[in-house]
């Protein structure tokens, strides 16, 4: 009897014994924590609690390592990742710091959240290119999700390029976090428009200046309002529409040099900017009758025609007058082809030779058509002097005999 007591109690002591919880570092708990999250998942690990301090959770990840304190919630503890470790992408390994049993360990990994809306960084440059397909500008995308980790490898990006009405989309695949394609500009000159979209996310627009390629020769002609040598009204030189080879007009702002020779040798020189592919240039006319030879160019890639622009003398003749002691010479009234007065500003050149052969050159210029020149004695002491008058073109010799007085 008393046996049988004894083996029914050792039953029920048997019978009434908890089941054992696994350790710490088990492969039943391994199975039980997630392996793959999403970033920007909420991530807490739970262990069960064994010690009344918590233990300490280091965590290994892409910047570095950090620890985490756990909270005890019942008879576990649990360890709430920060943002900083939830929503970086990448591998995650853990090690729970306890005292009493195996260290339990294990790792997570973290990929790109691509379900939210994703950020695409576009770069492209340079920001001007020449036009017929040569010359290339490169679009960089790097996409990324909400919280700027690089998408996955292989995933597709869209890049859509447009100039004038001819739009192209391309599908490529991310490579090592980014995606680039070279934009060629066509043989019309325009701003090429490029962007970068993935699923629902798009970047912003960008822009590369296509500009026309080298000028091409190009024909000048030229308009006055008269073809008189008076020194006052000006020559305006214009270009034809500069092309380059394609058809373009050359960029706004380019410079046109304008070169006119004259029959004694001396080159002038104007210059113009091109507006709609046309430059203009001014001349002031000549004082003296002659003739142009007048071609422009862009240095080193264009030139063009060569113009011959006769200038006729606005007078034939002037008159002169003197003082009584010949030390004062006017001339004028000068009129010219139209009778009027000459321009003020008139140019009229003396030269005067004294008795002992020296040689003096005077200028002065012209006020309502009348110009004076005066012999100073301290300069020009009595005696015979041979002058030559100059104005317009036009020349007067004369013989005089300056005396010493006051003029009058």
């Amino acid at each position: 009897m008393r046996m049988l007591l004894f083996i029914l109690l050792i039953s029920l002591l048997l019978g009434c014994k908890q089941k054992e919880v696994p350790p710490l570092g088990s492969q039943t708990l391994a199975k039980a924590i997630k392996q793959t999250h999403k970033a920007g998942d909420t991530i807490v690990l739970t262990f069960p609690a064994r010690e009344e301090t918590a233990p300490t959770l280091l965590v290994n990840y892409a910047l570095g390592s950090t620890v985490l304190k756990g909270k005890k919630s019942g008879n576990e503890w649990q360890y709430a990742w920060p943002d900083f470790l939830s929503q970086k992408s990448g591998f995650v390994s853990w090690v729970l710091l306890q005292s009493k049993e195996p260290l339990p360990s294990g790792h997570i990994v973290i990929e790109p959240n691509d379900a939210r809306q994703s950020l695409i960084e576009t770069y492209l440059g340079p920001k001007s290119i020449r036009a017929g397909g040569v010359d290339e500008s490169m679009l960089v995308a790097l996409p990324t999700d909400p919280y700027d980790n690089l998408l996955p490898e292989e995933s597709s990006l869209r890049i859509t390029h447009q100039l004038g009405a001819l739009k192209e989309t391309d599908t490529l695949q991310i490579r090592k976090g980014l995606v680039w394609k070279k934009l060629y500009g066509s043989r019309k000159a325009g701003i090429l428009l490029a962007s970068a979209s993935y699923e629902n996310s798009q970047s912003k627009e960008l822009s590369v200046q296509v500009l026309p390629a080298n000028a091409e020769n190009f024909v000048i002609s030229y308009d006055r309002l008269h073809a008189y040598a008076d020194g006052h009204q000006l020559l305006t030189l214009r270009t034809s529409i500069i092309e380059d080879e394609f058809g373009n007009p050359i960029s706004d702002g380019t410079l046109v040099n304008f070169v006119a020779q004259n029959t004694v040798g001396g080159k002038l020189n104007s210059m113009g900017k091109t507006i709609g592919g046309i430059a203009t240039a001014q001349f002031l006319h000549p004082e003296n009758p002659q003739t142009w030879e007048i071609y422009g160019h862009i240095t080193g890639i264009a030139q063009s025609n060569a113009l011959q622009v006769e200038f006729k003398a606005a007078f034939a003749d002037f008159q002169m007058a003197f003082s009584k002691d010949n030390r004062m010479i006017t001339l004028g009234p000068v009129r010219s082809f139209m009778g009027q007065l000459i321009p003020d500003g008139m140019r009229i050149s003396m030269r005067i030779k004294s008795p002992a052969g020296t040689v003096h050159n005077l200028e002065t210029s012209t006020r309502n058509g009348i110009g004076q020149m005066i012999l100073a004695p301290d300069i020009f002491p009595a005696g015979t002097y041979t002058m030559e008058l100059e104005i317009g073109g036009v020349f007067k010799r004369v013989t005089l005999n300056v005396k010493d007085g006051q003029e009058e």
